[in-house]
């Protein structure tokens, strides 16, 4: 979903991307737009000409295309657009612009906050721009690279008390998150925990998936950064030398307190200072990528434990442990229940209703 506001006195747009998963705002990216005679469009152009060269240019270096790109109002050139996304997506993609229900809600509460944000946030959001800028070419300076950094990926391996080893990819553009590229990684090769084969997995199925398909990985990083120090590093490399590429790989390296201590490029630690932009950037990545991956495998503990379970009780399969849990929201309400609440819950019968109620009777109301 996108929403447009304008600036025309100091010929600027703001475009906000929303992006929405089953009905919820589940995050959004903010892009404003030079409108004067520099930019990409004419300070005369209407905001559907605006729209339109927005669409193109965001959705030829997306990870993905969804099905549906909600708008206030039509861009111009519309079913060209939409052919367009639908030969890159390689199914179809329609452009609409709701009349009625919650798809209208969602553009309306869109356009009010990106219209709100570019009277009340004008200032803030240049000036964070400017302040990533200044952490990117800070981080480029101190490792020694020419030219800008513009996508950062990074990437760790979550390993808790030999649970199963899992990996996160998370991307910064321009120095912010870019969540609708994150990518989570269930690992099929490395048994174990061994996170430096993780690593090295994940970064080639990543890289592989980039040289098979543009669609999914379209988009090469300028830099990698992994979580952790020369073992990491290694196993990224290993990675890029079996598929014959060359990519500059850095690792996150911590203090003895498990704090961003700075960046390990070459065999040696980049001068950050603390207090340096670059430097509040570098955390900020450390922190992002491992939160991801460790809400990742917690996630899948949680399921492994909801199957573990729910599965032990006789008839109450696939279908039936869903529609418990979309219902009562827990297991732990699932085992206090009693006969009358669990055969009035969707799906259920008596008969399964004494199966759930017995069986967590029987553990001692313990899951």
């Amino acid at each position: 979903m996108l929403a447009l506001a304008r600036n025309k006195e100091h010929g600027e747009a703001l475009v906000y991307v929303f992006f929405v998963r089953y009905g919820n705002l589940t995050g959004n990216e903010r892009f404003f737009m030079a409108t004067g005679d520099d930019g990409a469009a004419n300070s005369g152009d209407e905001d559907d000409a605006i729209l339109a060269a927005f669409i193109k240019q965001f959705y030829s270096e997306a990870a993905m295309i969804p099905k549906e790109v909600l708008l206030a109002k039509p861009p111009s050139e519309k079913k060209l657009i939409e052919e367009w996304c639908s030969i890159r997506a390689k199914r179809q993609v329609s452009i609409i612009i709701p009349q009625r229900g919650q798809k209208k809600d969602l553009v309306k509460l869109a356009q009010t906050n990106v219209e709100l944000t570019m009277t009340q946030s004008e200032t803030t959001i240049k000036k964070e721009t400017e302040r990533n800028s200044k952490a990117l070419e800070e981080i480029a300076e101190a490792i020694g690279l020419p030219g800008p950094l513009t996508r950062i990926e990074a990437y760790d391996i979550s390993n808790i008390q030999g649970y199963e080893s899992v990996g996160s990819m998370i991307v910064f553009e321009n120095g912010k998150a870019k969540n609708s590229d994150y990518r989570k990684f269930k690992l099929k090769a490395v048994i174990g925990p061994d996170d430096y084969a993780g690593m090295e997995e994940i970064i080639t199925r990543r890289l592989a998936r980039y040289q098979q398909e543009h669609t999914a990985f379209a988009k090469l990083p300028d830099i990698i950064f992994v979580d952790g120090g020369k073992g990491q590093i290694t196993s990224a490399k290993k990675a890029l030398l079996a598929l014959g590429m060359e990519l500059p790989v850095c690792g996150m390296v911590k203090d003895d307190k498990h704090r961003t201590r700075g960046l390990l490029f070459e065999g040696k630690e980049a001068a950050l200072p603390r207090t340096s932009e670059g430097f509040k950037l570098v955390t900020r990545i450390q922190d992002e990528v491992h939160r991801f991956a460790l809400e990742y495998h917690r996630k899948l503990r949680a399921d492994s434990q909801v199957r573990s379970v729910l599965d032990d009780i006789p008839g109450i399969g696939p279908a039936r442990r869903k529609a418990l849990l979309r219902h009562f929201k827990s297991i732990e309400a699932i085992s206090e229940a009693d006969l009358e609440a669990l055969t009035k819950a969707p799906t259920m019968n008596k008969a399964s209703a004494e199966a759930v109620y017995n069986f967590f009777r029987a553990q001692g109301g313990n899951t």
